[in-house]
């Protein structure tokens, strides 16, 4: 049965006359706790420094009114990689081997955006937080990525184990490091790839508790305010990963993305929205969302119309020219116009978002209703 169903399902993928040397790279960073003021361009008042995040805003687009689909971690994740609802993709909850829930997982036959990008050609590679399943059945390299490095859970359920592919490769790990290996091992894979189309998906460690700095980023002497450092490296190493593009000249041929799976905890800001992680308010699940490909994307675009980490799949289809899958339910929707125009609407009559298995809140244009 599983043979058959990738059989169907690469049935529906016909690519639209992309040649290998046209295909685009795709880099999607996702922050694990990141809010919406954590962001300077995103909230004036911010008390965070995000200088290369707020230039890569200029240089490209933001989405102010960008939504992920649950106020927590598990089901954000598989909803980014397959562009539907956690109610479709059956991960409604988190995993947490700390406490014994284990037998959650992504199943092998939802497709994600590495499954499809892997059949047309693509090297593709997961480095960071996975929680999608840290059972073998369920593990990275099972849904399309070619390498993984990571913790297969958040940083705060034991064992904190640092696995390579299916392999325990460090533990105990420090924290610490974290930010800066995933980002070292990123600008790897570019370097390995260069010469070919490539996926990355860069879901980071911070600023999830518990909140751990480099050296180079750590300020002892407002050791009170260790979420600001985590926030200052994350900052920097994604201008790394920019600056590493330029000097390759892949600048141009590689969409960069940025956002958070849900809202901030304790130590973060919302923006002024009200809610947190764990809420159903705008502050749990509105997160910042900048995008840049120059020459595809212009400069300072700023879309206020609703879209979510639900449009990621289908965007960068359109961008690679493939078809999304045809066999099942794609609630996402392709908002590489929402990217180009600061005018252009929304795709969808609504956004939807979840708390476990149930309805909580419904966006609709300036609307919103609120169930739970």
């Amino acid at each position: 049965m599983h043979n058959f169903t990738r059989l169907v399902r690469s049935a529906f993928l016909l690519p639209i006359a992309l040649c290998a040397a046209d295909k685009p790279n795709v880099i999607l960073i996702f922050a694990d706790d990141l809010g919406y003021g954590d962001v300077g361009c995103f909230y004036q008042d911010s008390p965070f420094k995000t200088p290369r995040l707020d230039r890569m805003a200029c240089e490209g687009a933001m989405l102010t009114s960008f939504y992920v689909p649950t106020p927590y971690c598990a089901p954000s994740r598989g909803t980014i990689l397959t562009g539907r609802y956690p109610f479709r993709h059956t991960v409604v909850r988190n995993t947490a081997p700390d406490v014994g829930v284990n037998n959650i997982g992504l199943p092998q036959s939802e497709i994600t955006i590495a499954e499809l990008l892997k059949e047309q050609g693509y090297a593709t590679a997961a480095f960071g937080k996975w929680h999608l399943g840290h059972r073998p059945q369920w593990m990275p390299r099972k849904q399309g990525f070619d390498e993984y490095l990571g913790i297969l859970y958040s940083n705060d359920m034991y064992p904190v184990q640092l696995v390579e592919n299916e392999k325990v490769v460090e533990y105990p790990i420090p924290q610490s490091n974290l930010t800066q290996r995933y980002t070292d091992r990123t600008l790897e894979f570019i370097e390995e790839n260069k010469d070919r189309p490539f996926f990355i998906y860069l879901p980071h460690a911070m600023p999830h508790k518990p909140l751990a700095a480099s050296d180079n980023f750590y300020t002892p002497e407002t050791r009170d305010n260790l979420y600001a450092d985590t926030i200052a490296e994350l900052d920097h190493c994604v201008g790394e990963i920019l600056d590493r593009l330029k000097q390759l000249k892949l600048d141009e041929k590689t969409l960069v993305i940025f956002t958070s799976d849900n809202g901030p905890w304790y130590g973060g800001s919302s923006g002024g929205l009200r809610g947190m992680k764990g809420l159903t308010w705008e502050g749990g699940f509105r997160v910042p969302m900048i995008a840049r490909m120059p020459g595809t994307i212009p400069s300072g675009v700023v879309n206020y119309h609703p879209a979510g980490t639900i449009d990621m799949l289908p965007t960068v289809c359109a961008l690679a020219g493939i078809q999304p899958p045809g066999d099942r339910t794609i609630d996402g929707r392709n908002i590489l116009p929402m990217l180009k125009h600061a005018s252009a609407p929304s795709p969808h009559e609504a956004i939807f978002v979840m708390k476990g298995s149930k309805l909580a809140a419904v966006r609709v244009g300036k609307w919103k209703l609120h169930v739970a």
